[in-house]
């Protein structure tokens, strides 16, 4: 639970169950939704580069919905020229409830 127009950081922890190294990733947000009832976040975030069978903590610094609601924000992994990776995996996603004030 957060206050209306909270700025708040929600961590991800990822690890790299493949056999490549993550080098130039990002996290994008799917959609880019504005307005008093959506959270706002960066489009994307950087993920550290990480080796094979790594974990990494990816932090995202978003700023709560000016409105009670609840904000769901969904994040896909992307490259530098923003070409989805890993399409058939879930999005990572946070949930947030904005309380009244």
């Amino acid at each position: 639970m957060v206050a209306p127009n909270e700025q708040f950081t929600r961590t991800f922890e990822l690890l790299n169950a493949g056999s490549v190294h993550w080098e130039g990733r990002y996290l994008a947000r799917m959609e880019n939704a504005t307005g008093p009832r959506y959270c706002e976040t960066p489009v994307r975030v950087e993920i550290p580069d990480t080796a094979p069978g790594d974990t990494v903590r990816v932090p995202v610094t978003a700023r709560a919905a000016a409105e009670p609601t609840t904000c769901k924000v969904r994040w896909k992994m992307v490259d530098e020229d923003d070409r989805q990776l890993l399409p058939q995996k879930r999005p990572v996603y946070f949930l947030v409830h904005v309380r009244t004030p």
